[in-house]
């Protein structure tokens, strides 16, 4: 539906960052200023594509110790060949986190979230590093919401 990026910004960025999208993107300074300060977990802009309305979700990285894990832990994967192009994407073990902490956020996006768990259970079911995940799950007080999704996805507990 969108795309969600995690940037680690600085106010001192914030210009450079208005410069680079100003020309294909609507961004508004203020947004940013206020996602910059804001004190929740998930502080957060956007930026919508002027020729095709596509929403662009940046959330800003803060001092949360799960927050600064996953992006330790990303992965750079290549999207283009020639030039070489790549994106640094989060494990799935971190965007089921991610999604679970999300899920309870909101009615509108609580089915998307929960099916996009689901998915990623699916998909990467025999990938998935479990320990990583339970002891986070434990951390983010999400034991409980983890193994009803292992369940429904129709996952051992194992």
């Amino acid at each position: 539906m969108d795309l969600d990026v995690v940037a680690n910004l600085q106010a001192r960025q914030v210009a450079d960052l208005i410069e680079a999208f100003q020309s294909s993107y609507y961004i508004s300074e203020s947004a940013i200023y206020a996602a910059l300060g804001a004190q929740t977990d998930f502080p957060s802009f956007n930026a919508i594509e002027l020729e095709t309305l596509q929403k662009l979700d940046l959330f800003v990285l803060g001092e949360q110790p799960f927050a600064r894990a996953a992006m330790e832990r990303r992965q750079r994967v290549a999207v283009r060949e020639n030039p070489p192009g790549y994106l640094w994407i989060y494990s799935a073990e971190d965007i089921l986190l991610q999604k679970l902490l999300w899920y309870p956020l909101g009615e509108q996006i609580s089915s998307q979230q929960w099916r996009d768990v689901l998915g990623v259970l699916k998909i990467q079911a025999e990938r998935l590093d479990l320990s990583y995940l339970y002891s986070w799950a434990a951390s983010l007080s999400l034991t409980e919401m983890l193994a009803r999704a292992i369940q429904e996805a129709g996952l051992t507990n194992s």
